[in-house]
């Protein structure tokens, strides 16, 4: 199984799991070992009479930044910044205060968040410039579909080795060494990195 989509699945936990039992029912050869393992709902939406999931809210403070020791600042993805300025019209991303709806998937199929559950979760978030975001395995790295901004999963864990490098070796902030590595996802990622993988 490639490391992507374990790593990811672990983060990113699956479906609500009375639906994942009937998805399991309808067509269980067409699943995953990856959407086995993923099972846990990270954030539950009350609509339609009954509890539905979001796999993911994010909030990202305007004007944030992650200076370890004080020093120069963590790198951050300018290039996901730009998409979000164009598809959501977002004058300034890096200077707004945003928040996300995610949605994850580790195959070619893109899971939209659906208008409603943003709906809701937008309360949730306060005041905060409302993003809809998902994961795939699609073919493009970026592209912008049902009002949601999708990113390949590639494009995202290369992302973050680039971050852990540039943590490493630029500002000599050891991430193997850290209260993280309770994270599996993360851990997962820094152990089999010092093995040598992922390989492309």
């Amino acid at each position: 199984m490639p490391l992507l989509s374990r790593t990811l699945a672990n983060v990113a936990s699956g479906r609500d799991q009375h639906e994942r039992s009937e998805h399991r029912r309808e067509n269980r050869s067409n699943l995953s070992s990856v959407e086995r393992i993923s099972a846990a709902s990270h954030f539950t939406v009350f609509v339609d009479k009954r509890p539905r999931h979001i796999d993911l809210l994010g909030l990202r403070a305007a004007n944030s930044a992650e200076r370890p020791f004080g020093n120069e600042p963590c790198i951050v993805d300018d290039e996901l910044f730009v998409q979000v300025k164009d598809a959501f019209k977002v004058n300034e991303p890096k200077r707004t205060y945003l928040g996300a709806v995610v949605e994850v998937r580790t195959n070619n199929h893109v899971d939209y968040p659906q208008h409603e559950y943003c709906d809701y979760a937008k309360s949730f978030l306060g005041s905060s410039q409302l993003i809809s975001l998902g994961f795939a395995r699609n073919t493009k790295k970026f592209a912008f579909e049902e009002q949601t901004l999708v990113i390949h999963l590639d494009y995202a864990l290369d992302w973050i080795l680039k971050r852990i490098d540039h943590m490493e070796n630029e500002l000599r902030v050891r991430k193997t060494e850290g209260w993280f590595l309770s994270d599996e996802f993360l851990a997962d990622i820094l152990i089999l990195r010092r093995l040598g993988f992922p390989r492309r």
